[in-house]
């Protein structure tokens, strides 16, 4: 089955964020939800911005699944104030385990602080606190971001006690929020903290100008404020700035109210156009994206309606680039008929002005196709595989997937021509990326021409939950250890352990950061392993005496230590 969708994490998580109010209230969740930029890393700019994964990540999530039976482990402890060590009662603890990102479960605490989260599969989990009241919400162990936070193993029949958070009580930043020319103000405010990339915003609705926001739970730290999706007008960080560079800086402290931050929008510009094509004429419910070609700090989303006629709205004063999704039939395009960013028209915007006529034709799309199978070989459904347009990779622009079938087979349609990556995923286990590789970096490209099929990009994924053997033989984190013997000669034993599969390498180098030799530069699955060092260089000449250093590389983590052969 074709599944169309065209990824933008920021702008879902705005989309998100307009209807969390509701959301939340159904679910007993926290009307101000935390955000984690590490997950939509394009809403900071360039210059502040890490490398970071595609997709998102919603603090607050919907109930546990129905694979909670699966499972015999339980994680137990207890929430209390850290001014005081007071219980908290009605805190929500959430375990995720890591090898099943989608799996989440949680449970309460009650009048005393304790909660027990029952139901687990044995694995290792991420745990975190969710509370509508006026503390911080933390991972464990009193860590601030999913990151950082430390895993905690679950095994079959057993208790994993002691997981106590500590929670402090959270500033807030209020102010008012002005739109020109209208009485109804809607939108949301976001609090960006500076040291930990994490965003938490306000949501303001309401009748009355200006409207009051308030963003609360807030982290001790420093704060850049930015308004997002206002009704057409046109965003802006506080005090009138218009990007993340010169953006003031907003201290919030712990309880303190960080107050009068006013914010005062005009409306922006206007394009607008036709989205068709020469075999059905107008298209309807096609998306696009205005992009703001000098910084790429703002954008503006829009829909085709029943005549094929789209409006993008809040246009900042500049150049921008259009962005058009195309739907499973018909492939993306930028404006006018473009294949990249870097070949895309610009539109001139002098904020208010309205600009119209910008239409474009689509094509019929190009396509990928292969099967997904399971390590054994054997054909796999539910799978899904998505195409990444590799020249906005990052951005998680340009993508569209498809799920397999019972045969395995999978057909990814509407591409444009251009160079893909592939990643073939299930609910559990590792995503793969084509061919055979762990991390998109490493990916093989593949190379579509509309409107032909490229097929035969075959994966092999797993499928599974590791069993409770195998977390009791996982290490709980990256390390790389010291060498032995040190001093060594004529060879040394080097030993690491990775928590997680992924791309491993491992590197000697003199002490001028020349590179001596390769041991290992290939996949790994997690373990304990250790390899041997005989002296020599990538030529298999022997290296003088002195000091060296070793490194260690595995999907984003890197180490080094230094050892001294002695001839």
């Amino acid at each position: 089955m074709q599944k169309y969708r065209f990824g933008f994490g920021l702008v879902f998580v705005l989309a998100v964020g307009l209807c969390m109010n509701v959301w939340a209230s159904d679910n007993h969740m926290s009307s101000q939800q935390k955000l984690n930029l590490e997950k939509i890393h394009r809403l900071l700019p360039k210059e502040a911005r890490t490398s970071l994964p595609l997709g998102l990540r919603v603090s607050q999530k919907a109930q546990q699944s129905d694979k909670a039976a699966a499972g015999t482990g339980a994680i137990r402890g207890r929430v209390t104030q850290a001014l005081g060590g007071a219980p908290i009662a009605g805190v929500m603890v959430w375990a995720d385990l890591q090898d099943c990102p989608s799996y989440s479960s949680l449970a309460t605490t009650g009048p005393d602080g304790f909660y027990t989260v029952t139901g687990l599969p044995a694995g290792w989990y991420k745990v975190w606190t969710g509370n509508d009241s006026i503390f911080v919400d933390i991972y464990w162990d009193d860590e601030p971001t999913e990151e950082t936070g430390d895993m905690v193993a679950v095994a079959s029949n057993d208790t994993a006690k002691g997981i106590d958070f500590s929670l402090r009580v959270g500033g807030k930043v209020t102010g008012t929020l002005t739109l020109s020319g209208t009485p109804l103000v809607t939108g949301a405010i976001y609090a960006i903290d500076t040291t930990y990339t994490q965003a938490y915003y306000g949501y303001v609705y309401g009748m009355g100008n200006p409207a009051p926001y308030e963003i609360k739970r807030l982290p001790t730290g420093i704060y850049k404020l930015m308004t997002m999706n206002m009704m057409g007008y046109i965003d802006v960080y506080y005090n009138d700035k218009s990007s993340w560079a010169t953006a003031d800086l907003v201290s919030v402290t712990e309880g303190g109210i960080s107050s009068s931050k006013d914010f005062t929008l005009s409306l922006g510009g206007i394009i607008e156009g036709n989205i068709s094509s020469a075999a059905k004429g107008p298209l309807e419910n096609i998306h696009l994206w205005g992009l703001y070609a000098p910084s790429l700090e703002w954008f503006s989303m829009g829909t085709t309606d029943a005549d094929g006629n789209y409006t993008l709205t809040g246009l900042r004063s500049g150049y921008w680039k259009i962005l058009v999704e195309g739907d499973t039939l018909h492939a993306f395009e930028w404006y006018d008929n473009k294949n990249t960013w870097s070949e895309a028209d610009s539109v001139l915007v002098t904020a208010p002005g309205t600009y119209s006529d910008r239409d474009c034709v689509l094509e019929i799309g190009g396509s990928i196709s292969g099967h997904v199978y399971d390590m054994g070989g054997s054909p796999l459904s539910g799978c899904d595989v998505a195409a990444y347009e590799s020249s906005f990779f990052g951005w998680g622009m340009a993508m569209k997937s498809a799920t397999s079938s019972a045969t395995g087979s999978y057909k990814i349609t509407g591409l444009r021509t251009g160079d893909y990556k592939v990643e073939a995923s299930t609910e559990c286990g590792d995503p793969q990326w084509y061919n055979h590789r762990s991390t998109p970096e490493l990916a093989d490209l593949v190379d579509v021409i509309m409107p032909s099929d490229h097929s035969g990009i075959d994966f092999n994924v797993t499928t599974a939950v590791e069993g409770e053997d195998e977390l009791a033989g996982r290490p709980a984190q990256f390390e790389l250890h010291q060498n032995y013997p040190n001093p060594f000669n004529p060879d040394t034993r080097i030993e690491y352990t990775i928590m997680r599969r992924g791309h491993v390498t491992l590197r000697i180098y003199n002490i001028l950061g020349e590179r001596v030799r390769t041991l290992l530069d290939q996949d790994q699955p997690a373990g304990f392993y250790q390899i041997n060092w005989d002296g020599e260089n990538d030529k298999g000449k022997a290296v003088s005496s002195g000091l060296y250093l070793y490194k260690l590389e595995v999907d984003g983590f890197s180490q080094a230590k230094t050892m001294l052969l002695l001839k």
